[in-house]
């Protein structure tokens, strides 16, 4: 049973078109009780939560990307350090 994306393979969200991004995301699957997925390019974040959620988080540091990945709550991870401050 694979992962249920609400975007198609290969396809570029809605925030990143709205922002000029042409590049396609690679979305990597996590294992989080709030997140689904996560895609860094090494300027932007785009995190997908389970409600369906995307939000697309342009000049996040890498360090954050590290972070965000071995963080033992995701979720509160990307409230603490991420929600509100990169738009």
């Amino acid at each position: 049973m694979g992962l249920k994306m609400p975007y198609k393979c290969g396809e570029v969200f809605p925030a990143a078109k709205k922002r000029g991004r042409v590049g396609v995301m690679t979305m990597i699957s996590v294992e989080s009780s709030a997140i689904r997925a996560v895609g860094y390019d090494g300027y932007t974040l785009d995190v997908q939560f389970h409600t369906g959620k995307v939000y697309s988080l342009p000049g996040v540091p890498e360090y954050h990307y590290t972070g965000l990945m071995s963080a033992s709550s995701m979720g509160a991870y990307f409230n603490r350090y991420l929600r509100g401050k990169y738009k």
